[in-house]
């Protein structure tokens, strides 16, 4: 009896590296890899069940992984595969789901048409409103562009598109030029019983150059006095940056009022550094002298143009 006979099937890649014996003894190359991707893991559950990542081990029959995702988001499900979106989204290494096809597609070409016209303009001089008043008339000329309405990304990306037959979609999309984040600082809100007359906290956030920092201080019936400050770690130097000058106190006694509340302070390369802040009680009692601080950090505006929803078109 002479050697079994080789065959190569199209769905079947002849560079795997497992061959299987066939029907009547005849050899076959099966091809290893599977959705999304992933290797196959005949292994586990038989052909075809299970799939393997750097992250994860999926069950193609449940659709969902075995183990937790190692990067969790806050309203999904810690085995919830490729933000339950397959379609448009993909996650070679199972981690997190990123943009598929269609979806890399309209932003790239959402950089090309407008994100690259937007730096060039700041680039040579652009105030950030003439930058957003490009950006409104981009949105205007590209609104009835396919690609537009896919780039906002997400599991809804160009879901209410109609425009294969020239009729417009139902979401009017604007884009948004610049972009800032603001941060909470870390506050002992409202004086432990443990704490001594003085309050002395470096939070360790950093306010940035070009940032603004907003305070709000609002005391009970005893007065205290506040002092917010930013303390450089390369050199040590310390700027006071907003303080009540004495000791103030909100007569009312309820909390929300904002009785200290100054404009923002803009930091620049002189008085950048950690955020810090000292609060003078008057009452060795705890429970009759309490406080509550507020402190935020808005960064600079931030050249990142983004497509956004902002309004729905009439029926």
């Amino acid at each position: 009896m002479g050697c079994p006979k080789l065959i190569y099937k199209p769905e079947l890649s002849i560079y795997s590296s497992k061959k299987l014996r066939g029907r009547n003894g005849i050899y076959i190359y099966k091809y290893r890899y599977a959705f999304n991707g992933q290797e196959r893991d005949d292994d586990v559950a038989g052909d075809g069940n299970t799939n393997t990542a750097l992250f994860w081990e999926y069950d193609t029959r449940l659709g969902r992984r075995y183990n937790l995702d190692p990067k969790p988001v806050a309203w999904e499900s810690l085995y919830a595969v490729n933000k339950d979106n397959p379609i448009w989204m993909s996650d070679p290494l199972g981690d997190v789901g990123e943009p598929g096809t269609a979806t890399g597609r309209a932003q790239r070409k959402f950089d090309k048409k407008v994100t690259k016209k937007l730096r060039s303009l700041e680039a040579n001089g652009a105030t950030p409103e003439q930058v957003q008043a490009e950006a409104d008339r981009l949105a205007i000329k590209y609104q009835n562009k396919r690609w537009l309405h896919f780039a906002l990304g997400g599991t809804n990306a160009g879901q209410n598109y109609k425009n294969s037959a020239g009729v417009k979609s139902k979401e009017v999309i604007g884009i948004k030029a610049y972009d800032v984040t603001v941060t909470n600082v870390p506050v002992l809100n409202n004086r432990p019983a443990t704490a001594a007359m003085t309050n002395n906290v470096n939070t360790g956030i950093t306010a940035p150059p070009g940032s603004t920092v907003t305070v709000q201080f609002d005391p009970l019936a005893a007065p205290n006095a506040l002092t917010v400050s930013t303390v450089n770690p390369a050199t040590g130097a310390t700027s006071n940056i907003a303080t009540t000058g004495g000791m103030i106190a909100n007569p009312g006694g309820a909390l929300g009022g904002g009785v200290f509340s100054p404009p923002p302070i803009n930091i620049t390369p002189a008085n950048t550094g950690q955020i810090q802040y000292s609060v003078l009680n008057s009452n060795p009692n705890a429970t009759q002298d309490n406080w509550q601080l507020n402190i935020q950090i808005t960064s600079a505006p931030a050249l990142k143009p983004m497509p956004m929803v902002i309004g729905q078109m009439p029926r």
